[in-house]
């Protein structure tokens, strides 16, 4: 995921260079770099490029379609010209190794991001926007179950504090996505390892440097149907955080 989101960009900023794009601009909006940790950029106002795994009767296959996600506003049908043709590049080798072809918003694989759903489930994990467990609850608890000092009643309390930590990053992630409190009213959200799709890896086998927070599969459960594109959490710019509409 992040070796395609990071080829598709690097062609969209030759691209916008190639326009005439102030180089700031193409720093900001479409490298992402700013002032923020890592040298990230610290505003929304940014391309997002969002790789898609084909999802198929046998399970989640291989990426072979990308979205651009432009800020409200934004017109990107110069850039979606200008890169129908254009070669991606490996980074460490610096030779061509697919193409970009514009397709339809309607192509059978593109429409399960894109389409009007109530419930929705991360083809990426969802990075969490901090760390879950900042005062050691699991290392509490597993210290303490190793020596069998901890009770089904301390266990409990220590498990509900963490779930509630949890809970409270994944609902930051949808405020910092732009999900305001209304548009939220009445959702429901479950997480874990394992995703919803077949065929999908445990969250922790993703990675996406230099982000090391927690993450996990997450599924929502929208009050009434909202349609896609929708991702969310710390690596929503790089193909992270990326939901499907479920069936």
């Amino acid at each position: 995921v992040a070796t395609v989101a990071g080829m598709v960009r690097s062609a969209t900023a030759a691209v916008a260079e190639g326009t005439g794009w102030e180089p700031a601009a193409i720093n900001s909006r479409v490298l992402g770099h700013g002032d923020g940790n890592n040298g990230q950029a610290t505003f929304d106002d940014r391309l997002q490029f969002l790789p898609l795994p084909s999802i198929t009767p046998y399970g989640v296959s291989g990426i072979r379609r990308v979205l651009i996600v432009g800020p409200p506003g934004f017109d990107l049908a110069p850039l979606r010209r200008r890169l129908n043709g254009r070669e991606l590049f490996d980074k460490d080798t610096q030779q061509p190794v697919a193409m970009l072809s514009a397709i339809a918003r309607t192509d059978r694989n593109v429409a399960p991001f894109l389409r009007a759903a109530t419930t929705w489930s991360t083809i990426t994990p969802l990075i969490l926007p901090g760390y879950d467990d900042p005062d050691g609850l699991r290392s509490k608890l597993n210290a303490r179950q190793s020596k069998g000092q901890v009770s089904a009643k301390e266990q409990r309390n220590l498990l509900a504090r963490l779930d509630a930590r949890i809970r409270v990053l994944m609902w930051k992630a949808f405020h910092q996505a732009g999900w305001t409190d209304d548009a939220l009213a009445g959702a429901e959200v479950e997480y874990r390892a394992v995703g919803w799709f077949r065929g999908l890896e445990l969250a922790s086998e993703y990675e996406l440097p230099p982000l090391r927070f927690p993450r996990y599969h997450v599924r929502v459960r929208f009050a009434r149907p909202v349609s896609g594109p929708l991702a969310v959490g710390a690596g929503r710019y790089r193909g992270m955080g990326v939901f499907a509409a479920e069936s």
